[in-house]
């Protein structure tokens, strides 16, 4: 079942903060009941365009990717290693940088089984104060709390 109340916004751009060209986008999102949510996304960089019609998200199989991004805003003084997150057909890897910036790998995939599928990352590099915030805040938003 689709709901049409989404009260959120369409879409959300994500841009690299050095690379003003490099971005992901998060758009059209459904929820089907209590168990599962549907948006597209797109990463674009200096010569690749990405595109997925269909990143599903289902409670159970992972924490929701809204908490993921907050939990990075919130520690933005830094952490050790890699940071993961992952559903589906993306996967969402974040490490701290030095200057105070997170840089987050997204990869798309258009399948994880098959073995002739594709796949293509981009980084988008984000200020780890008040504009990574704001990405969990617009994540937030977009995904109803998922």
């Amino acid at each position: 079942m689709r709901l049409e109340d989404h009260s959120g916004p369409s879409e959300i751009v994500i841009r690299c903060q050095e690379h003003r060209s490099t971005r992901v986008r998060l758009f059209a999102p459904e929820a089907h009941g209590d168990d599962e949510l549907v948006f597209g996304m797109e990463a674009q960089a200096d010569g690749l365009q990405a595109r997925l019609e269909r990143v599903e998200v289902h409670p159970w199989q992972t924490e929701y990717l809204s908490t993921f991004l907050g939990g990075l805003a919130a520690d933005f003084r830094g952490w050790d290693g890699e940071r993961v997150w992952r559903t589906n057909h993306l996967g969402l890897a974040a490490t701290f940088a030095s200057g105070g910036h997170v840089r987050l790998v997204w990869t798309l995939s258009d399948s994880l089984v098959m073995p002739d599928s594709w796949q293509a990352s981009v980084s988008t590099w984000i200020e780890a104060g008040e504009q990574m915030v704001q990405v969990a805040e617009q994540a937030r938003e977009f995904l109803r709390g998922w």
